[in-house]
């Protein structure tokens, strides 16, 4: 078993083995605010130390869980969060209110941390605090480091919100893209003369290359008409694929 330093009345005892700490815990010696410290850490308090489970459940209480059956689904599920809500970003690129899907990004990081620090306590851990379910990334490497595990969850979330600052910015651009062609459908049809419409919404998808798209625009007479979009440069061209028809 490790050996353990404690901090009492200004100066340094130990080293104690875990046994002995129980029983300085039992007899009032050793309080959770006791900085304590031990081979492969630094000085912290006894509560935040990995013999913090000793205060949860009291002296007599079995030692924590190996680290390696911590359950890390909970760990896992937060670092694979930013592809979820990224694919959710891009789907709702056209959705001016589209905010909302980052509070719910928000919620779910509060209940899974929540749910997270609640299992690892149960296991006889020290948790990280729940306010880093407002840094994902800080609080999963504070729970890799006080289990002793490699980085390899947080790394995980890296890269995910590298994937959803993509897919965040490809919708942004097709969002971009799509109104200014329902602005060019609008001219288009007003220099022709005849009926008057607007265009009032359009959807594009990609054929073929990045830049070469076709789609539909939705007129404000309840017609649509088929049309090709492309970007060159900072320019974007539409044009119609065929005459407007009656919606569906």
């Amino acid at each position: 078993m490790p050996a353990w330093y404690y901090v009492s009345e200004g100066a340094r005892f130990g080293p104690v083995d875990e046994a002995v700490l129980a029983d300085l815990i039992r007899e009032g010696r050793v309080v959770p605010e006791t900085l304590v410290w031990t081979e492969g850490a630094s000085w912290a308090s006894a509560r935040s130390s990995s013999v913090g489970y000793l205060f949860q459940h009291g002296p007599d209480a079995p030692p924590p869980i190996p680290p390696a059956a911590v359950d890390n689904r909970l760990a896992w599920a937060l670092a694979l969060t930013p592809v979820l809500f990224g694919f959710v970003d891009y789907a709702l690129r056209r959705d001016a209110n589209s905010a909302w899907a980052s509070w719910i990004w928000f919620a779910t990081n509060v209940i899974f941390v929540t749910a997270d620090t609640w299992r690892l306590r149960v296991g006889g851990h020290a948790a990280p605090s729940n306010w880093w379910a407002l840094l994902v990334p800080v609080y999963l490497v504070q729970r890799s480091r006080k289990l002793g595990h490699r980085f390899v969850i947080p790394a995980i979330w890296v890269g995910a919100f590298g994937f959803a600052l993509c897919a965040g910015y490809a919708g942004s651009r097709l969002s971009v893209i799509e109104n200014t062609s329902c602005r060019t459908v609008s001219k288009i049809i007003l220099d022709a003369g005849g009926d008057p419409a607007i265009c009032t919404s359009v959807f594009l998808r990609e054929v073929g290359f990045e830049d070469e798209m076709s789609g539909i625009a939705y007129l404000s007479d309840n017609t649509v008409v088929e049309i090709r979009a492309s970007v060159q440069g900072d320019q974007v061209i539409t044009q119609f694929k065929g005459p407007r028809i009656k919606s569906k």
